[in-house]
């Protein structure tokens, strides 16, 4: 193989990717539960699992709660958020970035946020 050619498959590298092919640190289907269980009664999600959530989302700002569920929880699109509260979609892009990054920390250090044992 040529040296200068680069091997099949993804040309970035995983610390490369797009904001929409990171992990996350919340499981997107949970966290939607947790958001809809304001406004109906059953949602399916357990205590631990919303004392959990509470605890991961408890040292973000204000501001970036507001963001995090917006994308997270109620499923809008980045654009759409960013419209929403008169920032730009980049803005928005930061704010996830940084909640990512604080919801992975308090999820490690944690007890409240760590997966119960079977």
């Amino acid at each position: 193989m040529d040296a200068n050619r680069s091997p099949p498959g993804h040309r970035r590298g995983i610390e490369r990717r797009a904001a929409y092919q990171i992990e996350q640190p919340l499981d997107p289907l949970v966290m939607q539960s947790f958001v809809a269980e304001s406004t109906t009664s059953h949602t399916g999600i357990t205590e631990y699992e919303k004392e959990s959530i509470k605890e991961a989302l408890s040292n973000l700002t204000d501001r970036e709660r507001e963001i995090y569920i917006l994308i997270r929880g109620q499923c809008f699109s980045r654009q759409d958020a960013a419209k929403m509260l008169g920032v730009k979609k980049g803005t928005i892009n930061k704010i996830l970035t940084r909640c990512d990054e604080k919801i992975k920390i308090k999820k490690s250090t944690s007890l409240f946020c760590q997966p119960l044992a079977n």
